[in-house]
């Protein structure tokens, strides 16, 4: 998510700065470029998010693991 924030504030800050006669085919690119980024790293936050989930519900339905537990999981003792 740290890529999403620079790319929204770029799109804004330009866009609020230039007015729209100023805005040339560099522009564009810039404002694609940063919707790409947002589109990444949404997807990335929300894959990653479900991967979790999922990984914490099998190791849980394998017996593997007991989440919110109390017991030792350092491996040291």
């Amino acid at each position: 998510m740290y890529s999403t924030l620079p790319a929204v504030m770029w799109i804004y800050e330009s866009r609020r700065t230039r007015p729209a006669a100023e805005r040339g085919l560099k522009w564009w690119i810039g404002v694609v470029i940063c919707l790409i980024l947002i589109c990444l790293s949404l997807f990335i936050a929300v894959a990653g998010t479900i991967a979790a989930v999922v990984s914490l519900n099998t190791a849980v339905q394998n017996g593997e693991a007991q989440p919110f537990s109390c017991a030792d999981n350092s491996g040291s003792v």
